[in-house]
């Protein structure tokens, strides 16, 4: 509709006004996507919270995780660490009502890696694995759980400290099988075969390390750099 279409484009003007005329925010196209799913795409926080208010049927939970996302989105643009607790504080709502919610512990887990600084400790890593992890062992056909947890493996081996020499090789390791799980699952997650060749890499194995970050080149430029 007119309105998703705004909404994907992140025109909350445009949005504001459709809604006025009487666009109807609870319509879904084809996939089931309403117009707030098309706009969470568009990463404008202002179009997300427009629709937010104006969609019905949408659980606590799904509220939560919504705004929370939201404010991701402006952490992004700003870099403000702020926008991470407000993130955290929304997804942690979720997780208490429901303790299995693998979103929120996903999201949970990410946001200890965005707060992961030049040289993130042991004790950060773990935190964050541990949620990550959480959400994987919920729902391991997940390509993106799985691509959060390479991704935090191959943070920590490159610029992690405090972890003795069989701990660091068992973090490659693992971070390897998820890094290869979600592009079994995702053959054109592109930024998972970044983290395969950073981990490759750290592992020593140099070709298979130029060959993950070769196809990541090779989709990325098919798909006109748009991110995976």
């Amino acid at each position: 509709t007119p309105l998703m279409g705004a909404a994907l484009a992140g025109k909350t003007e445009a949005v504001a006004a459709l809604l006025e005329a009487g666009a109807n925010p609870d319509l879904k196209d084809s996939r089931g996507w309403l117009a707030l799913t098309h706009a969470r795409a568009s990463s404008n926080p202002e179009t997300v919270r427009l629709l937010l208010g104006k969609t019905t049927g949408l659980s606590p939970a799904e509220r939560n995780l919504i705004t929370g996302s939201a404010y991701l989105n402006e952490y992004y643009a700003s870099g403000d660490g702020k926008l991470l607790d407000l993130a955290g504080a929304e997804f942690q709502r979720v997780t208490t009502a429901e303790p299995q919610n693998a979103t929120a512990l996903e999201w949970l887990g990410a946001i200890e890696v965005l707060r992961f600084g030049d040289a993130p400790t042991l004790a950060q890593y773990r935190k964050a694995a541990a949620l990550l992890k959480k959400s994987v062992d919920l729902d391991p056909k997940d390509p993106d759980r799985q691509y959060w947890m390479a991704a935090v493996n191959a943070i920590f081996a490159s610029q992690g400290k405090g972890a003795s020499a069989a701990e660091l090789a068992t973090i490659v390791d693992q971070g390897i099988e998820h890094a290869k799980k979600a592009i079994e699952l995702d053959p054109e997650f592109a930024d998972a075969m970044d983290h395969l060749s950073v981990l490759y890499r750290r592992k020593g194995d140099i070709a298979a390390a130029d060959t993950a970050r070769a196809n990541a080149v090779r989709i990325r430029t098919r798909r006109d750099n748009r991110p995976s």
